[in-house]
């Protein structure tokens, strides 16, 4: 792993979402804080994670890895004085945590992983105690948040304050207007060393999966086209998993037939770090978009892809072996498709495919390509 070629140790405050949040950027900010600290930054993780609602929360946590030396983790509790009108008041405590740590630790950056609250959380701070800070976004926050009227104002004062904000290409042009600082990065980068391809497992029939959350538009995400794919396909030669919670899961069991609410197994969310063990033991994910593509894939997709795991997409992903694209127009040719994946399925030796160790890995390369950019906010700020 990289390490900083300064004599103090860099003090970075990640605020952001984390487990047992559910989802793509707290499964980064997981990794990447784990990743940060191993190089050698002294890294504080600063969230809400006790205040997610029971659908969208990991409930059982099995034992995590070991902690990493110059790795903290701090949340804001679930209790909050009780008022008229009540609310948790999120952005108020999670900038008073912030500003309690700094008195102690005396951070010299602080990177923000989403814009809402965290985004506007950095900005605060900053502007408090000069700290310099960087913002992320995701997509959904950019979409519900940066244009709506009582957000619009504040946000634009976020990222125009800024002293770096991170996109990617998508979203450049349109972070661009708004700040002179936008460096274009990968959103996500899946370590290699713990997603790899595994050994062959004793299985004779394929293993399909959902893993994400169902919320009430769940039609968006195609779960209701995924069980129409399995309808009409009577060999018993399959298995069909949704490792999913959220307030849509009951309505897309109650659509289900009979037959397929039998068949389906569900179970619910995984942490971070049962997600390698989880994409080890499935053949093929299911990545579909309907109405609403995103141009990106999901962090998932990219897991599944370095696990060694296919996808079944309608989305635009780069072309290779391990994506199958389908046209939803055509349900009966989709269908056709799934039907010859179970056919003639085959365990293929994931192992093989493991990449050379000795070459430095795409996730190594993202942490130093992090950490440049931290070293140049700070030194900066500091002129």
């Amino acid at each position: 792993m990289p390490k900083l070629g300064r004599a103090n140790v860099v003090k970075i405050c990640l605020i952001s979402k984390y487990p047992p949040i559910e989802g793509g950027i707290a499964a980064k900010t997981y990794w990447m804080s784990r990743g940060l600290a191993e190089a050698g930054l002294d890294i504080t993780v600063v969230a809400n994670s006790s205040l997610v609602e029971r659908e969208y929360g990991i409930q059982k946590i099995d034992k995590q890895p070991a902690t990493i030396k110059n790795l903290e983790v701090h949340s804001i509790e679930s209790s909050n004085p009780w008022h008229i009108p009540n609310s948790d008041h999120a952005e108020t405590r999670l900038l008073n945590l912030l500003l309690q740590l700094h008195d102690r630790r005396q951070f010299d950056l602080i990177d923000s992983g989403y814009l809402v609250p965290y985004g506007v959380v950095a900005y605060l701070a900053n502007q408090i105690t000069s700290i310099p800070y960087i913002v992320r976004h995701g997509g959904s926050d950019l979409a519900k948040f940066l244009d709506h009227p009582e957000y619009r104002f504040l946000l634009k004062q976020a990222i125009a304050h800024a002293n770096l904000v991170v996109t990617d290409r998508h979203n450049a042009k349109v972070l661009g207007e708004l700040s002179r600082r936008t460096p274009i990065q990968p959103t996500y980068i899946p370590d290699e060393r713990i997603f790899k391809p595994k050994a062959l497992r004793p299985s004779t029939a394929p293993t399909f999966a959902y893993i994400g959350k169902v919320n009430y538009h769940w039609r968006r995400r195609g779960l209701d086209k995924i069980a129409e794919l399995f309808e009409g396909i009577d060999t018993l030669k399959w298995q069909l998993l949704f490792v999913s919670q959220g307030t849509g899961l009951d309505d897309f069991r109650n659509s289900l037939s009979e037959e397929m609410r039998q068949r389906i197994i569900f179970r619910p969310f995984v942490p971070p770090w049962e997600m390698p063990r989880l994409l080890a033991s499935v053949d093929y994910i299911f990545s579909l978009a309907v109405d609403e593509p995103m141009e990106d894939p999901s962090n998932l997709v990219l897991e599944a892809l370095a696990s060694g795991t296919e996808v079944i997409t309608n989305r635009k992903l780069p072309a290779g072996e391990s994506v199958h694209q389908l046209d939803l127009s055509n349900m009966s040719s989709c269908a056709g498709y799934i039907g010859h994946l179970i056919q003639d399925f085959k365990q293929k030796d994931k192992a093989s495919t493991i990449r050379d160790s000795d070459k430095e890995s795409s996730y190594i390369s993202y942490i130093k390509e992090n950490i440049q950019a931290y070293e140049h906010v700070i030194a900066d700020a500091s002129k």
